[in-house]
């Protein structure tokens, strides 16, 4: 662990918050966890190299993810595919493995889209299997290269 004026943090494994600066109150645990921030402040990541691309972002949870450098995110790792009962989950995990939600008790100004249906459809939306996941449900997406 690099530290400068930071204080507050708790790291244990090998190179964790190693360009540590000042960032203040983050907690690592794993190889190489948090390695690369250096201001960012309560931050908790677990395993390794979990936190990995969190630099300045504070308020980030990576769970075997390296995440991305947002504040006030969560990113989880190794659970793409999982299916659930639920026809409404509380929360999803978009490509980039960070959770969010779908309720509508968490948006506003929601409104139905009309005429704009028909520009999505312009784009031509597939459903998908991935080649090298034979444990992957059916996905929705588009195809980059139709897109362009």
């Amino acid at each position: 662990m690099s530290n400068t004026t930071g204080r507050g943090d708790t790291a244990v494994g090998f190179t964790m918050l190693s360009g540590n600066t000042t960032g203040t109150q983050n907690t690592a645990v794993g190889l190489g966890a948090l390695s690369n921030n250096t201001t960012g402040f309560q931050n908790v990541v677990l395993g390794g190299p979990a936190g990995a691309s969190v630099t300045t972002a504070n308020n980030v949870i990576c769970i075997d993810s390296t995440g991305l450098n947002i504040s006030s995110s969560c990113f989880i790792g190794n659970i793409r595919g999982v299916t659930i009962a639920q026809m409404t989950p509380s929360m999803l995990i978009d490509s980039t493995r960070q959770l969010g939600t779908p309720s509508p008790r968490f948006k506003k100004d929601i409104k139905p889209m009309n005429g704009s249906s028909e520009a999505i459809l312009a784009l031509k939306p597939v459903t998908f299997h991935y080649k090298t996941d034979t444990a992957s449900g059916r996905e929705c997406g588009l195809i980059p290269e139709e897109v362009c």
